[in-house]
């Protein structure tokens, strides 16, 4: 229903874009190519966004106008900066919409371990979060842990406080603790420790 209201809307857009919840567009100047997918909370003004392309939550695409004033090497900073300069000289030109909203970043592992954690305590009062397609055996033991896709946990095999992502296989009597443990280019196992505190 959205790609369908900004095919109507914007300069240029194509139908099968995908736009997560909070993204918009400060201007009707923007032209969107096929395959488009803009992460969530995501302010664009005027822009050309070619095909295939995927935009991270929280990016602002501001119109290049608005940096005119700076000269080529120079550190300027947008809030304190150069947007009270645009809100001075051109009232209405930054807008800002307030919300209750919680905004959960996912940037760097630490983050990715908070949020899944978080969302998995909301869900259901369990110790781990487990993805699609997992064998793991009686034996083995998994506690606050995640999962991703076809996971498989060996006899006696021990993981604890780790992020085990897709296609990982932990072998029998193996332990792991506080690591991101994934697949490695021969299809075995790399463990990488989580160097931050729980």
């Amino acid at each position: 229903m959205r790609a369908a209201f900004y095919w109507m809307t914007l300069r240029r857009s194509a139908l099968d874009v995908y736009l997560h919840f909070g993204a918009f567009f400060s201007h009707p100047e923007v032209e969107l190519g096929k395959d488009v997918s803009i992460g969530p909370y995501t302010v664009i003004g005027r822009a050309i966004i070619g095909e295939r392309t995927q935009i991270a939550g929280g990016v602002q695409i501001v119109s290049g106008r608005v940096f005119d004033s700076i000269r080529p090497g120079e550190v300027a900073s947008s809030i304190n900066g150069v947007y009270d300069e645009l809100i001075a000289t051109q009232p209405g030109a930054v807008r800002g919409f307030l919300s209750e909203a919680e905004f959960w970043d996912v940037g760097t592992v630490e983050d990715y371990w908070r949020t899944s954690h978080a969302f998995a305590g909301r869900e259901a009062d369990r110790s781990s979060s487990a993805g699609r397609s997992l064998r793991i055996d009686a034996s083995a033991r998994v506690t606050r842990s995640i999962l991703w896709d076809d996971v498989v946990v060996e006899a006696g095999a021990v993981v604890e406080e780790c992020i085990v992502t897709d296609g990982v296989h932990v072998g029998a009597g193996a332990h792991h603790r506080r690591a991101v443990l994934i697949r490695d280019d021969n299809a075995g196992l790399a463990a990488v420790p989580m160097e931050f505190e729980l």
